[in-house]
């Protein structure tokens, strides 16, 4: 209270980050024709030592003569990687603890519908639908604070130390016990805050973004808030960029306008105060540790495609509101989709269908018969034309949605490589593309880079009919940015 009363200062928003200089192609090449057979990959071009690489690497001197091992009828001991599948295993999420502890939550039955309801608690009920989920949680009713008068610094200061007032601890351990439940990363949280918001404030209104500030400030967030004629906006600092997103820079944090509570709004600068609260310093953390442990509205989809004459069918089954959670997700660093976990029974169709496609085959061909299936199995569109705007896609959401781009293959790729062949990979970014590269267990002929004096292969995802070693042509010669890769 004593920060918001001093004076506010006017700040000048940055316009948002953009990640891409130049455009996505809107067009992409074709290696060869589908039926023509895939033999060799073709003459490589000299390895790419990646931009962050302190030293260049020497050249690999290229094989006399390599060609892809013909298929075998059962793994042999030269095909370690291929593993069968195996369950995911737990990490750990970033939860911000309370100072009281959180009770524990009770077991539910992966069958049985989700539905949390707090009946031991003080407080009138606020129900709500959380992306398929029903939430019931009490609250003093005097936490639905009216803003006093208009907007200025004074209003915002006055409705702090009103709503400080109020019974709101029980409120917020109702509130992190269900984040604890419903598996919900940082952002994840803020969602839900602002679901609780909706329920208690109805539609956008000044007030309820300045219930959202307060809640995530006593969970630890360093949440701020600004005005600019009449309105108030919310402000998230960020352990990850987030692009096409107004910004302004305090001391070492970044802090992006946030959406959350009001509708959105074009401004060029805003009020805001100095200063955080003691216990709140927490930025939000975007990585997808877990996917959302939220009802599940299962749909099917199949994905087709066709490696050296055989077709293939996959049928997957994804879970739309998962899909419709990601919808939400703010534009952030390639690192985040390309770590991000897949919902279980999505993991569990994918992979399972995929396995018999590459069950026997050589560790090259196995590779190649993935490659086939992302750069087949799905049409594709830029962003801009599916969406008119940049938006990259989780897993989950590639699945669902008719087109993808170079991106939203690559991210797909990974996992795929990561959980069916237990093979390294990196993410590859060249001006307006992204692809990947793969660790081999051996010695193969093809377009390299070279990262941590690792020999990385080229695959790109987006290539049609390419095999490994083949990067696009328009990139033979451009060095990228390497992103690495370690999955949740």
């Amino acid at each position: 209270a004593e920060i918001l009363d001093r004076a506010w200062k006017e700040l000048e928003l940055s316009t948002g980050k953009k990640r891409y200089k130049k455009p996505k192609p809107e067009k992409i090449p074709v290696a060869r024709p589908a039926d023509v057979p895939e033999e060799t990959p073709p003459e490589p071009q000299k390895d790419r030592a990646p931009e962050s690489t302190p030293q260049p690497e020497p050249e690999i001197e290229k094989p006399e003569k390599e060609t892809i091992p013909k298929p075998e009828a059962k793994e042999s001991e030269k095909d370690p990687a291929i593993k069968p599948i195996q369950e995911s295993k737990p990490v750990k999420a970033a939860t911000v603890a309370p100072e009281k502890e959180i009770p524990p939550v009770p077991p539910q039955s992966a069958d049985t519908p989700k539905s949390i309801r707090f009946r031991d608690y003080k407080g009138v009920p606020v129900t709500f639908g959380f992306f398929g989920t029903p939430v019931q949680i009490r609250y003093d009713k005097r936490l639905k604070v009216a803003l006093s008068g208009a907007v200025s610094e004074s209003a915002i200061s006055s409705y702090w130390k009103k709503i400080g007032a109020c019974d709101y601890e029980n409120f917020l351990l109702q509130a992190l016990q269900a984040r604890k439940q419903l598996l919900l990363n940082d952002w994840g949280y803020c969602l839900f805050v602002d679901s609780i918001s909706e329920g208690i404030y109805g539609g956008p209104s000044n007030a309820r973004v300045l219930f959202i500030w307060f809640m995530l400030v006593k969970s630890g967030f360093d949440a701020r808030v600004g005005f600019n004629e009449g309105d108030v906006f919310l402000l998230l600092p960020s352990e990850h960029t987030v692009y096409n997103t107004p910004y302004y820079d305090l001391g070492r944090k970044t802090f992006y306008i946030t959406f959350l509570g009001n509708s959105s709004k074009s401004i060029q600068s805003l009020y805001t105060y100095e200063g955080n609260h003691k216990e709140a310093i927490n930025s939000v953390d975007y990585n997808v540790y877990r996917t959302p442990d939220i009802n599940k509205k299962i749909e099917p989809k199949k994905r087709i495609f066709t490696y050296r004459g055989n077709e293939f069918t996959v049928a997957v089954r994804y879970n739309k509101n998962v899909v419709d959670f990601f919808d939400d997700y703010p534009q952030t660093d390639l690192d985040v989709y390309f770590k991000a976990s897949i919902s279980p029974e999505t993991a569990e169709s994918l992979l399972g269908g995929l396995k018999p496609a590459i069950q026997g085959k050589s560790e090259g061909e196995a590779v190649n018969v993935l490659l086939r299936f992302v750069q087949t199995a799905f049409d594709y569109q830029t962003d801009d034309e599916q969406f008119g705007e940049e938006k990259p896609l989780f897993p989950e959401a590639t699945l669902y949605y008719p087109y993808s781009d170079c991106e939203d293959r690559s991210f797909l790729f990974a996992f795929l490589i990561t959980r069916l062949l237990g093979l390294e990979v990196i993410g590859l970014h060249y001006p307006g593309h992204v692809a990947t590269a793969v660790k081999f267990t051996s010695d193969v002929r093809g377009d390299a880079v070279k990262y941590n004096n690792t020999r990385y292969i080229v695959c790109d995802p987006t290539y049609i009919n390419a095999n490994y070693g083949e990067c696009m042509p328009q990139f033979k010669e451009t060095v990228p940015n390497v992103i690495p890769i370690t999955m949740n």
